[in-house]
This record gives structure tokens, sequence and C-alpha cells, in this order.
């Protein structure tokens, strides 16, 4: 990798890497929240049967239950489809992250 000379060096390199950003503004309030929205923590929206992956310490031993990973967050990739400028997500789906 070639090394940064100066500021303007930076400033190029910075700009031709840099994508745009989607914000999400956080509501504490879960009354319009439906299965599909984005949201983040509380239970996800996954289907019946879904098995919740888990940590274990041992993979081999058998008896070992785990613990349930920790869901942090879900978006509906077709609600932020609109704020996607430089169309890199899927136009729909879901993407749960824990």
């Amino acid at each position: 990798m070639e090394k940064i000379k100066n500021k303007e060096e930076l400033t190029k390199v910075i700009l031709e890497k840099g994508r745009n950003q989607i914000v999400l503004d956080i509501k504490d309030d879960n009354q319009d929240v439906s299965v599909t929205s984005c949201k983040i923590g509380g239970k996800p929206s996954v289907p019946e049967g879904f098995e919740w992956p888990v940590f274990r310490y041992h993979e081999e031993d058998e008896e070992d239950e785990g613990i349930p990973l920790t869901f942090l967050c879900q978006y509906n990739l077709e609600e932020l489809s609109p704020y996607d400028k430089d169309e890199i997500l899927p136009k729909k789906g879901m993407a749960l992250f824990q």
C-alpha cells in the first residue's frame, strides 16, 4: 500500500473510497412497529421453526446447548432502499444482526 504524503492526498483517497450513509431516526415508541419494520433490540421477526444461532464453548460437546446470541437489530431492506444512494444493498429482504 502506498503511503499518503499530505492532506490533499488523504482527502482524495477518502473521497474515492467513501460511500453515502443511511441515518436512522430511532424512536422509543413501539406503537407502529410491524413484524417487518426496522427495529433495534426486542425480539427479531423470524419464520416459524427458525433456530436462533447459539455460541458454544466446545463445539464437540453434544450436551452443550450453547448461549443464544444477542439480537441487535433488523432492517427491512425495502424500507432502506430509497436511501441507498450507492445502490449497494439488496432491494428486498431482511437483514438481522446479532
